[in-house]
């Protein structure tokens, strides 16, 4: 089974390259529906800060939803081994993944629209 990993030698330079295939999230985007891009960077904390002040982003995910928000996390930390620029956003998102709420797979979507449009 394909881990969604490559290392390969670049021939000019014999630089050892590491990559992921472009294709390794698209299950995550289809498991959460997400077809709509956002180029905006997203604002993960300003979603997770919404877990502490409003009511409908307190609300914990049902077993399924914890299952595929667990999912998604690992998938994204795999990735996060070549795509350094998410990392922030994952330690974020990472540190909620004990209980995480609506506020926080709102954050999970929210980088996801975002990953999609790049």
């Amino acid at each position: 089974m394909p881990i969604g990993r490559h290392i390969f030698r670049d021939g000019q330079t014999n630089h050892l390259k590491l990559g992921v295939d472009p294709k390794f999230i698209d299950s995550v985007f289809r498991e959460y529906g997400i077809t709509k891009t956002s180029q905006a960077v997203p604002d993960v904390a300003a979603h997770i800060e919404r877990t502490v002040s409003e009511t409908n982003a307190q609300i914990p995910l049902s077993p399924d939803a914890y299952a595929r928000f667990r999912r998604a996390l690992g998938k994204l930390l795999w990735m996060a081994q070549v795509r350094h620029d998410i990392k922030i956003y994952l330690s974020l998102i990472g540190s909620q993944q004990a209980t995480p709420m609506a506020g926080t797979e709102s954050a999970l979507r929210a980088l996801l629209r975002y990953l999609l449009s790049i």
